[in-house]
């Protein structure tokens, strides 16, 4: 008697996730997850096929059995990744070109990478070219990656579509606490449209290593501005210390502004002024440009801007004075600027005081 069984199971499984590679460790949760994003990263698909058999000798031919199974699930949760700062990661430096380059790429996701440092985090061994540099490309996610010490910018994009930029330290080392300099900007934007620099949200047992707030972008210690962008239509920052460390109290100072931004239009800056007292989970993304050089804020040839909830010239503590060299915030040749009010209908009224006549006579 002779008995075959054959078993085969097939999984498809579609899911938008994020490298766990790199200084990424817990999953957090889905919900933390802003729609706005999880909708706007490509799509994974993993196939997998497991088959099993088994036969008992005989010199007679037998009857025989098989059994055969297919699953397909699809799903569009998206598993987030904590920093960590483990050891498990990418080292991407010493190149004569660029760390990583792009060219007319969709849909790349970059996370957890030292790009021109050591493994160490500390000490420069800079890519020739730049950190990363992309032509042409569109929806790139970069998280978590520390750019730094190469020869050119940090981050480099020209005609770029669809970028999101999150918890990036662009010009520190891998703690965010001092310079190991890009030889230009730290981030560079040459064209294209609909540019992020945000930030992802805690909860509850999710603080990670920087317990009093979430992970700001840093661009900080470069040897131009920090964030130096042109001829770009829809810009939003929300989460930048551009000139100080990752805790915001310290300058780490770039030699140009804090951030430049030319020939553009449709750009808004929203932070928060709200200070979260020490030791309580603080979820507010900021926006602050200090001890810069030259100005915290430099505008040229811009229209459509809005800047609100800024902190210039001081600490992400609200306390701390970090002063800019020149101006807090330069706008030169621009129009239709909102500074520190969101829309024309939330301006401020303030009580007119009367005009107090006196009447003398003489005689």
């Amino acid at each position: 008697t002779s008995t075959s069984t054959s078993t085969s199971t097939s999984t498809s499984t579609s899911t938008s996730v994020l490298t766990t590679e790199g200084r990424l460790s817990t999953p957090l949760k889905s919900s933390t997850v802003p729609s706005s994003l999880s909708s706007s990263l490509p799509s994974t698909s993993v196939s997998t096929t497991n088959s099993t058999s088994s036969s008992s000798p005989s010199s007679t031919p037998s009857p025989s059995s098989s059994t055969s199974t297919s699953t397909s699930t699809t799903t569009s949760t998206m598993t987030l990744y904590e920093f960590d700062n483990g050891l498990d990661f990418n080292v991407i430096s010493g190149n004569e070109g660029c760390g990583i380059a792009l060219l007319d790429d969709e849909g790349a996701i970059i996370a957890a990478n030292y790009i021109g440092i050591d493994v160490n985090g500390r000490t420069a061994l800079g890519n020739s070219a730049g950190g990363v540099c992309s032509w042409g490309s569109s929806r790139t996610f970069l998280r978590n990656n520390v750019v730094s010490g190469n020869g050119g910018n940090g981050i480099h994009l020209v005609n770029a579509t669809e970028i999101t930029i999150v918890e990036c330290f662009v010009g520190t080392d891998s703690m965010g606490s001092f310079a190991i300099s890009n030889n230009g900007n730290g981030m560079y934007i040459s064209g294209g449209s609909n540019i992020q620099l945000t930030s992802f949200p805690l909860l509850a047992g999710d603080e990670g290593t920087f317990a009093r707030h979430i992970i700001p972008n840093v661009a900080s210690g470069n040897v131009l501005s920090g964030v130096f962008a042109e001829d770009v239509f829809q810009f939003l920052v929300t989460s930048l210390y551009a000139g100080t460390n990752v805790d915001g109290v310290a300058g780490v100072g770039n030699k140009g502004s804090g951030v430049s931004l030319q020939n553009s239009s449709s750009l808004s800056l929203k932070g928060s002024t709200l200070i979260v007292p020490q030791g309580e989970i603080d979820n507010q993304e900021q926006v602050v440009l200090s001890a810069n050089e030259l100005h915290g804020l430099e505008i040229v040839r811009c229209t459509n801007l809005s800047m609100t909830f800024l902190l210039v010239g001081i600490g992400a503590d609200g306390v701390t004075p970090l002063g800019n060299g020149l101006d807090g915030i330069s706008i030169q040749q621009s129009s239709k600027g909102l500074i520190g009010v969101t829309s024309a209908q939330e301006l401020p009224i303030f009580p007119i005081p009367r005009l107090l006549t006196s009447t003398s006579t003489s005689t």
